[in-house]
């Protein structure tokens, strides 16, 4: 659903992930080649990394922060799809859990924020309350991330955290990757929609006992 609103090409998607294995107090570039799915090679654009990479306090290399990673490779073939051969990347993974370092992140990305540019930020949403209860916990962080504001989403962030439900275990496992994005955002004149909701349970193969969250913004 958020891939059909893709009509133009674009220089660069910078593709942006929170990371599942490790933790460290900055972001992860990809800086030993090119990505490799079914559907062939993806660019990466070294130049670019290797700008981002001067920022040694925020961007480093680390192999074991993306040897076992999926988080970005799940998007590539939707953008291998629409762009085939026409497309170059910019692949980064958020490690740091630090406000401040978020902050200084999104800006130095910010000058990238631009009509040449794509920003894909891939995050799930609620793992792994039951049906209902994901709904209801979507749907406050979903309309947090319209308003646009950092601030809206720490608290819808915080709030779902109080409602105390059974089994969830966050409200969004890339809420780093998905801040960044808003304190990139919210000083423009930009509007946020969500676009479509389901969970897990809305699927032929998942339960509806615990299930994950899935938007498209």
């Amino acid at each position: 659903t958020a891939y059909t609103t893709l009509h133009k090409r674009y220089k660069n998607v910078f593709l942006i992930g929170s990371s599942h294995h490790v933790s460290f107090n900055g972001a992860s570039l990809y800086n030993l080649g090119n990505y490799q799915t079914p559907l062939g090679e993806v660019k990466v654009n070294q130049e670019v990394v290797s700008k981002l990479l001067r920022y040694s306090n925020l961007f480093t290399y680390r192999p074991n922060a993306h040897d076992k990673e999926h988080t970005l490779e799940v998007q590539l073939p939707f953008l291998q799809t629409i762009y085939e051969k026409d497309l170059t990347i910019v692949p980064i993974i958020m490690a740091t859990s630090e406000l401040k370092t978020i902050i200084e992140i999104s800006e130095v990305l910010k000058p990238y924020m631009n009509d040449e540019n794509l920003f894909v930020i891939s995050t799930d949403l609620s793992h792994y309350p039951a049906y209902e209860d994901a709904q209801r916990v979507d749907h406050l962080t979903l309309e947090a991330l319209c308003k646009n504001s950092p601030q809206a989403f720490i608290n819808a962030i915080l709030e779902n955290e109080n409602l105390q439900i059974e089994n969830l275990q966050t409200s969004a496992c890339g809420w780093s990757s998905l801040l960044l994005l808003l304190y990139m955002t919210h000083h423009r004149d930009l509007v946020i929609e969500s676009l479509q909701y389901k969970n897990s349970g809305d699927t032929h193969y998942g339960d509806k006992d615990r299930v994950v969250g899935y938007g498209a913004m």
